[in-house]
């Protein structure tokens, strides 16, 4: 019963007898009459009634705290309208359907109407459209949410050790490592980046920086370069911190080269020549 609230919201009754429609949350109506007609609700004497016996008993008193304001009265009139023009059938069952038009529950229709009027950030839809495996896509996801475990983010969640080394592993700047350092700002992203021909432009998060950046280059594969290369930055900053490795730029590129020709494959034929046709020019 707890979630019998949430079922109303995405289930729409067909009213027939009204005996197992509730007169004020159900969705008989445009919109929740709780929320449509506040100040005649606020005089209900039963929240729970139900469409049948509200129909079928003509007192007000039985109903309402009686007298009305005058706004409650109007917001009566259109309660009353709403229920004749209801056709209540009492010789019939009620019946119901979720409100993308079907009797079955499904949990991406349910997605789907949920979020519907949300606009999510382009850089989302470019991420979803490329053919990287899922493992690269997850990657890249967490770092525009700025969920990669950097050390900025490791120390929010306190779980470094005291005395760790917070600097970021790839360059001497002795910058904290965040995301925005380490793949768009560092020395030695840039010079990684800048062997590719990508220079970003400025931005306050990797989501700016991503879309302000996005115009300056014409390629249809644009997202499958930056992932790769973001994912061969993280492999080698994993490297440098477990491994004790110090980072090349030729390391990176070989790596990015090996990633690239991987995630190629994945790719319809078409936009798998003109990557490798771009990549033969490195």
């Amino acid at each position: 019963m707890s979630l019998y609230p949430l079922f109303q919201t995405i289930s729409r009754p067909l009213p027939r007898n009204g005996a197992t429609i509730s007169l004020w949350f159900d969705l008989w109506t445009n919109h929740p009459l709780h929320i449509a007609l506040p100040k005649l609700f606020s005089f209900a004497k039963r929240k729970s009634t139900s469409l049948l016996h509200f129909f079928s008993h003509h007192n007000l008193a039985s109903h309402f705290f009686l007298p009305l304001l005058e706004v409650a009265e109007s917001e009566l009139f259109q309660l009353l309208l709403a229920i004749n023009s209801s056709n209540l059938l009492t010789d019939m069952p009620d019946s119901r359907h979720y409100i993308w038009g079907s009797t079955l529950f499904a949990s991406h229709r349910l997605y789907a109407s949920t979020f519907m009027h949300m606009i999510s950030p382009p850089a989302f839809q470019w991420l979803w459209a490329i053919n990287c495996t899922n493992r690269l896509k997850f990657f890249f996801w967490l770092l525009l949410h700025e969920r990669l475990h950097t050390a900025d983010v490791l120390i929010r969640k306190h779980l470094l050790p005291a005395g760790s080394d917070l600097h970021c592993s790839l360059c001497t700047m002795q910058h904290l490592e965040s995301i925005c350092h380490l793949f768009f700002n560092c020395a030695f992203s840039k010079h990684c980046w800048a062997r590719i021909e990508i220079v970003w432009r400025q931005g306050s998060s990797p989501m700016q920086i991503i879309i302000n950046s996005r115009s300056d280059y014409s390629w249809p594969f644009f997202m499958e370069i930056i992932v790769t290369g973001a994912w061969g930055l993280w492999i080698r900053r994993n490297d440098c911190i477990f491994r004790l490795k110090r980072a090349t730029v030729g390391e990176w590129l070989s790596l990015f080269k090996t990633l690239l020709t991987s995630q190629a494959s994945r790719c319809s034929p078409q936009r798998k020549q003109l990557i490798l046709a771009w990549f033969s020019c490195l």
